[in-house]
């Protein structure tokens, strides 16, 4: 009799986990499509970014890489100077180098200039959970996911589900944000990016505490180079040219590991087929020019920044 009721203790069981399961789903179907929170979060700003790859002309420039090219550059004078348009295609370094490429390989057409500002925390993969949160405001990055193997995709998406109903939960009852970029307390949201995809939010913001780089786990670069070698190969069939770019540091976040951005630059160097802007030292600025990131200037360094770039980009004689 207890071999004979192993079977519908185990359909009940399943059609339980099934059913939770289901919830779950439904939970985050209605988080991310009726709560004002996720409607303003920062990832959100993947849907005017993917537009803006998808639609502006070219030739233009693409920026790309993690929050230092959010953060780092006035589109507008970039643009000016030049002559031609400006896609800011900068979130974050936790999307990872694969899909940052994954974005660029469906937009990238003849004649477009892409600098790619490597982060040394940048890794290959990309943190998964983040990627699923931009997946959620642009579906087709879904197909750029990769996990370690089918267990891992499994509970990263059960981790997914479990955030977003709990989020839902904690915020039914509370009222809707609404937040622009004149607001002096929002910069991680939506609305504080402008028409070329740069964040202005911290631009009203005061002067925030720079925050120490954190180089746990930084070793090495050589996936995420062969990987950038790749797609520089890849582009020239394309017609585009493909630059990489520093980010900018702190000085005293780039002193107190001057060691690890000797490496990082060593094995660029060493490793990397591209054309290079620069060098890390001529991405340095003190430290009064930045918000609260190692590579998050304020609106004075972030003008800096850009004018160093217009004077890299006229001396390599692309533009």
């Amino acid at each position: 009799m207890k071999h004979h009721s192993f079977f519908p203790t185990f359909i009940r069981i399943a059609t339980q986990l099934t059913s939770v399961l289901a919830i779950l789903i439904l939970l985050k179907v209605g988080y991310y499509t009726f709560s004002d929170t996720a409607r303003h979060a920062y990832w959100a700003c993947i849907q005017e970014k993917q537009h803006l790859l998808d639609s502006v002309a070219s030739p233009r420039i693409i920026l790309t890489g993690g929050s230092a090219v959010a953060f780092g550059i006035d589109s507008d004078i970039l643009s000016n100077e030049f002559g031609v348009p400006v896609v800011n295609m900068g979130v974050h370094h936790e999307l990872g180098i694969r899909f940052m490429l994954h974005q660029l390989k469906q937009a990238t057409k003849r004649g477009d200039l892409i600098l790619f500002c490597l982060e040394p925390n940048t890794t290959l993969a990309g943190n998964f959970d983040t990627q699923l949160k931009v997946a959620e405001y642009y579906p087709p990055a879904r197909d750029w996911l990769v996990a370690d193997n089918a267990a891992v995709y499994a509970l990263h998406h059960l981790q997914h589900y479990v955030r977003a109903s709990y989020a839902l939960y904690t915020g039914f009852f509370g009222t809707a944000k609404n937040v622009s970029i004149n607001d002096t307390r929002a910069v991680y949201y939506r609305t504080c990016f402008n028409r070329y995809g740069d964040m202005v939010g911290h631009l009203n913001n005061g002067v925030a505490l720079v925050e120490s780089f954190d180089s746990a786990g930084v070793q090495h670069w050589t996936p995420q180079l062969a990987a950038l070698n790749d797609f520089g190969q890849w582009a020239q069939k394309q017609g585009a040219t493909v630059m990489l770019l520093y980010p900018p540091w702190n000085q005293r976040n780039f002193e107190e590991n001057s060691t690890l951005v000797h490496h990082f630059e060593q094995q660029i160097t060493q490793q990397l087929h591209w054309k290079t802007l620069g060098s890390p030292t001529l991405a340095v600025m003190d430290d009064q020019f930045f918000y609260d990131k190692y590579c998050h200037p304020n609106g004075q360094g972030r003008r800096i920044w850009t004018y160093r770039l217009i004077d890299l980009l006229e001396i390599s004689g692309q533009l």
